[in-house]
């Protein structure tokens, strides 16, 4: 994939591949999600994005992402404490 089409999307999609990528990057997917963040920041000093969208669409990606991974980490130990015994939740 070219840097251009990366680009293309990137500034077509923005909050969209930013709230995914920091979504996916939280839940345990390994993505470099700093060095996507490090990216976004060069973009916004050079105006070709919004500095507020940018910060708001990380912001709601970690926050789903952090809600989403306690979220599977709570069943799987309430499972697991159901099927062992031995894990008071």
């Amino acid at each position: 994939m070219s840097m251009e089409l990366i680009m293309e999307y990137l500034l077509e999609y923005g909050p969209l591949i930013i709230f995914i990528a920091l979504f996916f990057g939280i839940v345990g997917i390994p993505a470099p999600e700093e060095s996507f963040l490090v990216f976004l920041g060069m973009l916004c000093v050079r105006g070709e994005l919004s500095l507020i969208n940018c910060m708001i669409f990380a912001l709601l990606g970690t926050i789903a992402g952090m809600l989403v991974a306690y979220g599977a980490g709570k069943i799987s130990v309430t499972e697991s404490s159901i099927n062992l015994g031995s894990i008071s939740v």
